[in-house]
């Protein structure tokens, strides 16, 4: 069993839910039928992929997660995984994903594979040591599972499916730049440029309350250019007030354990977002 933990915590499996579930939701909004053959592949192949992407990054990244307090009891660095063992699985499940996906759809393996490109490519190995935006540019891996998942039910990707990929993109940011300003000195200490470390902390959370306020904007959009009704609406309003008003209190008084509440308060935020949406249409 610990074996198994242990390959799930390198697999990321709270990544593999939340990008899963997303992947997910898009296929239901875009009129796929839950519980067909098509959701099932589509979740499974969502999965697979981004535990092995998520594995491949981990194999890339086992020098510096040595360094950092926060991952280096993560199994690679503790030992437990073998790297080589690490490279392999995950090669092994990144395949088995993309080939489910190209199954479903010539598009929707593309959009697999261009995500898998950016955050391996782009971000791991290009970007993440060097640019103090690699955020930004790993952002897009995760809004294309999104449509993949609105490919695989129509064959296509629409203004609404776009949409929804740049909402999951502008969460990641304001997400993981909190993480990194708590977990600065870390960063520090391996040489990681993150936007939190080569600038201060008030201007590191004046970064994050832009994006906040174009997440606020595109989520109220969603509403106002008539995706979605009321039942939405109650659902995400309150809780987009809320993480911009608490962003912008954390401005206002910046201090880690502050950055740390909002970086939990946010963490919910996609999925229940995607929830609305669909529960709206389903009670529509």
């Amino acid at each position: 069993m610990a074996r198994i933990a242990d390959y799930a915590s390198l697999g990321k499996i709270r990544t593999v839910f939340l990008l899963t579930f997303c992947a997910a939701t898009a296929f239901i909004i875009a009129g796929g039928l839950l519980g067909s053959l098509a959701f099932l592949i589509l979740i499974i192949a969502t999965a697979l992929g981004v535990a092995g992407a998520a594995m491949i990054h981990n194999y890339l990244d086992r020098d510096i997660d040595q360094i950092m307090e926060r991952t280096k009891k993560r199994p690679l660095p503790a030992e437990k995984i073998q790297p080589v063992s690490a490279a392999f699985v995950g090669m092994i499940l990144l395949g088995v994903g993309l080939s489910l996906a190209f199954y479903l759809s010539v598009l929707t393996f593309a959009f697999a594979l261009l995500a898998a490109v950016d955050y391996l490519l782009v971000y791991t190995w290009m970007s993440k040591r060097k640019n103090p935006l690699n955020i930004i540019l790993a952002s897009p891996a995760g809004g294309l599972p999104v449509l993949a998942g609105w490919s695989a039910a129509t064959g296509s990707i629409n203004l609404l499916s776009i949409l929804l990929a740049i909402l999951v993109i502008t969460w990641i940011p304001n997400h993981i730049w909190n993480l990194a300003i708590i977990w600065s000195d870390d960063y520090k200490k391996a040489k990681i440029p993150m936007l939190p470390v080569v600038v201060d902390m008030k201007r590191a959370c004046r970064c994050t309350i832009a994006t906040v306020v174009i997440l606020f904007a595109l989520t109220t959009y969603l509403f106002v250019g008539g995706y979605f009704g009321y039942l939405y609406l109650a659902i995400t309003l309150p809780f987009s007030l809320a993480l911009m008003i608490g962003n912008l209190w954390v401005y206002r008084r910046p201090s880690k354990k502050a950055v740390y509440g909002m970086f939990k308060f946010s963490s919910p935020y996609l999925a229940v977002v995607f929830l609305a949406m669909v529960l709206d249409l389903a009670l529509a």
